[in-house]
């Protein structure tokens, strides 16, 4: 199973150097390619080798009603994990909860 990133440059570029390497970037700031979002997420999910997909916030917003026929088949694999953009409101929630489960401030 692998991991597949749908995001922001910077989303993309966190997971290239973690080591993941099926990442796609289709956000350019605000700005969110809707059409390479859906094109790429489609395969994904149709892909066995793929057990879970990161997707970033403004993203996964372009292409909701994609996902959410996804989550109404309730199939179990891909794993589909939401993160927030960069400077998002739940930045900081997300920031407490890696310190906590890591032990590291990630934002410094």
């Amino acid at each position: 199973m692998r991991i597949a990133v749908i995001g922001s440059r910077t989303m993309a570029t966190a997971f290239r150097l973690g080591g993941v390497a099926d990442v796609t970037e289709v956000q350019d700031g605000a700005n969110v390619d809707g059409d390479l979002a859906r094109t790429r997420f489609k395969e994904l999910i149709g892909n066995a080798e793929v057990g879970m997909i990161v997707i970033s916030e403004s993203a996964a917003g372009a292409i909701r009603k994609d996902i959410d026929r996804f989550h109404d088949q309730k199939r179990m694999l891909p794993l589909l994990l939401e993160l927030p953009d960069e400077g998002g409101e739940e930045e900081d929630r997300m920031a407490k909860v890696i310190r906590r489960a890591v032990g590291i401030d990630v934002t410094r």
